[in-house]
């Protein structure tokens, strides 16, 4: 399997090659002057497409392609039509047989999902009634189909409710090919038993691979069935521009995203022409001219190049193997020949085990209370009030994502409102990321990134698309940035600006920004049940994935039934939000990064600190402290002052120390026992940096039973305070002159080291020489004082 950086490198470098975008402005000219057909270089090519698409013969067909006056042709109102489409005359002027072959083709279109927990992967689509196709990156390997699934119908109806989806397991036994290479980047897989739903496999049709040489000629539209970002099933027709051609690829621009992976890409008569793999943002190519392109730039595999390496497979197949792939190119020339390239079965499946139904008639028991059975409808109770069903995708009682789900008791059958919570989605284009500013503090205060030592170098992950003059190592992003060690997989530190006057809220329920002034929700309750991403600037064996998170095993048994470790934020999504609105939600959509990202038991990093105004119960001004409410206390009173921060956190990797994973997604993987955090500030001109550790050893030492019962005990997580020369010792790190002269702990409360419990029990000044002698009445309220504005 391609890493993510090498497949990118190559088709990036295959988009700014000269060939390329030479002609991809020449594509853009010849649609521009409405002459689409005369982007086409090959003259052959573009009388056998005219042909293929009108019917005429070689002289009426050159003369279509050549712009000559149709009216001097003689041409039956057929022909005519379609030589007034090809040319781009009547360009938005189609039959109603293509919304009706679309509707089929789209049929056969799948979501390709994790079956532990149905989170979305990628596309694909069937190519004959037993085997599917999509990307190598999507399928890698024969024992990765296995945990797979393909779900079809995972759509809206005509009704705009969501349709029963059905899904199928994968057999790779009885067939399995794939290539790895960057340039064919393909994987077929057969189907095997149904897991459940109402779709025989013969009901949903397959898009027949051909190797044809007339499917389309560069300026012509092209048509994308696809599931973006693992999002129900959707379409781009129309605008869609065929502008290069490689020997293997072929280069479009439409709008596509992460989960289209494996999409079927069809011209306008839904003959499939390439196999989409990839897409660069459109900022990043640049024409000739210096002009960017206005859409992204994809690029697909051909299927004529898939097609030819399939026919020299099956030379060297044999037995059900070869059968079933010389059905499926069988029936590509069958249905090329019939002008049929679109098939709905009314037979039984071929080759496919008998249809089953759906597994597990078990109650679900979901997160906010409700139960759902199948008997073999859907019933859904919850106890106390009326919430809408959330389970997870992959249950067995479950026929829709959890965010498309309607609402109990809402009426039928008109529009159901999406009350799911927005997915984050980081902007694919790095280059503009501002990352952490050293200079950010007021008054003239640098604070570098903490120096990685010549071991940490050695093992530091590399920034794939970092330019010359940057530190090869540090991962920028909307106001923070991260150096990883990439043999752990986990960050050395990651470090944010926080910009108390321009500081916003974004809602992770809504999406909506509004001022700090406005009551907070519970930023945090949800984090490891949101939708984090992997970052293409990293070598896929340098940072983690969601696959160790949801394939977690408990002494190497029932992987995923049961996950100790949840994923926690090391910078939190609302310390870099700030800034415009755009800039706000850039900034937490990019802490959704796995690079930002570290294992931390049940909810440790889920507590709240306590306001003054709860003082009545007997908490105190400061209340209980919780790791997370360190940055509550900075954050808040950042906010109040308009002051700047800066925090740096991490996880203390120790080798010896850290607890080997439970399970064999990233062999050798460790989990961190401490993380770490420093706390940096300017007041009344004086640089301030505060240090503190958590240790969650206490928790884990409970494992595994105690997850079972959800962790309630958050007090045995130990926080203290610890100082600069100290993190130092215990990271390897370099924080600097200007932190170690800057560290409010004191002598005393560093050799005492006690476990934190509140947040008044923090050094939070300088010590001064005359704390010697005791502090006096007039001190005592203003280090009270100060408490409070930072806390």
């Amino acid at each position: 399997m391609p890493s993510k950086q090498s497949l990118a490198r190559a088709v990036r470098e295959r988009l700014a090659s000269e060939d390329v975008k030479a002609q991809i402005a020449h594509s853009l000219h010849c649609v521009e002057k409405r002459r689409p057909l005369r982007a086409e270089s090959d003259p052959a090519r573009r009388i056998r497409r005219v042909q293929a698409v009108t019917g005429l013969s070689g002289p009426a067909a050159e003369a279509v392609a050549d712009y000559e006056n149709l009216d001097t042709l003689g041409l039956s109102m057929a022909e005519l039509t379609g030589a007034e489409a090809i040319q781009g005359r009547t360009i938005d002027f189609l039959g109603s047989a293509f919304l009706e072959l679309g509707a089929k083709a789209a049929r056969a279109v799948a979501r390709i999902s994790y079956r532990d927990d149905g989170q979305g992967n990628g596309t694909g689509f069937l190519i004959s009634d037993r085997l599917l196709v999509t990307n190598n990156h999507v399928l890698p390997d024969a024992p990765a189909a296995a945990g797979f699934m393909a779900e079809f119908d995972f759509e809206l109806g005509a009704d705009r409710r969501p349709k029963r989806v059905t899904r199928y397991a994968f057999d790779p036994d009885a067939f399995f090919l794939t290539d790895d290479q960057d340039d064919l980047d393909y994987t077929i897989v057969a189907l095997s038993r149904r897991l459940e739903g109402p779709a025989e496999l013969a009901d949903l049709g397959y898009c027949a691979l051909s190797g044809a040489g007339d499917k389309h000629t560069l300026g012509e539209n092209v048509n994308i069935v696809q599931h973006p970002d693992a999002r129900m099933k959707e379409i781009i027709v129309r605008e869609n521009r065929l502008v290069a051609r490689l020997p293997f690829a072929l280069h479009y621009l439409a709008d596509t995203e992460p989960g289209s992976s494996g999409a079927p890409v069809f011209n306008d008569q839904w003959e499939v022409v390439a196999l989409h793999h990839w897409g660069v943002p459109h900022r990043e190519i640049e024409l000739p001219d210096g002009v960017p392109l206005s859409k992204d730039a994809n690029e697909g595999i051909r299927i004529s190049a898939i097609v030819q390496e399939l026919e020299e497979h099956l030379s060297r197949m044999s037995g059900t193997k070869r059968d079933l792939l010389e059905a499926a190119l069988r029936l590509g020339s069958e249905t090329r020949a019939a002008r049929q390239p679109v098939v709905v079965n009314t037979g039984a499946p071929s080759r496919a085990e008998p249809s089953k139904p759906s597994e597990g008639t078990r109650p679900t028991i979901h997160g906010d209370g409700s139960v759902t059975w199948r008997i073999p409808i859907d019933i859904t109770i919850t106890l106390g009030q009326g919430t809408m069903p959330v389970a997870s995708p992959a249950a067995a009682s479950q026929d829709v994502a959890q965010d498309e789900r309607p609402a109990v008791g809402a009426a039928a059958p008109g529009p159901v409102a999406r009350p799911g919570r927005e997915k984050v989605r980081p902007n694919p284009d790095y280059r503009r990321r501002s990352g952490y500013d050293p200079a950010f503090l007021p008054g003239g205060h640098v604070v570098d990134l903490p120096i990685l030592s010549a071991a940490q170098l050695e093992v530091a992950a590399e920034n794939g698309q970092a330019r010359t003059g940057e530190d090869p190592f540090e991962l920028k992003y909307t106001h923070y940035s991260v150096k990883l060690h990439g043999r752990r997989r986990l960050a050395f530190f990651s470090a944010a600006n926080i910009d108390g006057a321009t500081s916003k809220n974004v809602s992770r329920t809504t999406g909506a920004v509004s001022e700090p002034g406005e009551a907070l929700e519970d930023p945090e309750g949800f984090e490891a049940r949101e939708p984090w991403f992997e970052d293409p600037r990293v070598a896929n064996d340098e940072e983690t994935n969601d696959k160790l998170y949801l394939r977690q095993a408990i002494d190497g048994q029932n992987p995923g039934q049961l996950r100790i470790f949840e994923r926690g934020h090391l910078t939190r999504r609302q310390d870099p939000a700030w800034g415009s609105e755009a800039d706000a939600i850039a900034a937490d959509a990019d802490t959704f990064h796995f690079t930002n990202c570290a294992p931390q038991v049940g909810f440790f990093n889920e507590g709240k600190s306590k306001r003054e105004g709860e003082a009545a119960e007997g908490k105190g001004a400061s209340g209980t402290l919780h790791w997370r409410a360190i940055e509550d206390y900075v954050l808040d009173n950042a906010r109040a002052q308009d002051l700047r921060v800066s925090v740096l956190t991490g996880p203390v990797l120790d080798d010896e120390r850290d607890i080997p994973w439970r399970g064999d997604i990233i062999p050798d993987f460790k989990v961190p026992r401490e993380f770490w955090k420093v706390v940096v500030r300017v007041e009344n001109g004086e640089l301030l940096a505060t240090a503190l550790c958590a240790d969650q050893t206490p928790l884990i030492e409970q494992l595994p039973e105690a997850r079972a019962a959800g962790f309630k005990d958050m007090s045995k997580v130990a926080k203290y305070q610890v100082s600069i020369v100290e993190l130092e010792r215990k990271t390897g790190l370099d924080f600097g002159e200007a932190i170690r002269e800057a560290d409010t702990i004191s002598p005393a409360a560093e050799a005492r080291r006690a476990p934190l419990t509140s947040i008044a029990q923090v050094s939070l000044e300088k010590p001064r020489p005359e704390a010697k002698s005791g502090p006096s009445s007039g001190s005592r309220r203003s280090a009270a004082s100060r408490r409070r504005k930072l806390g």
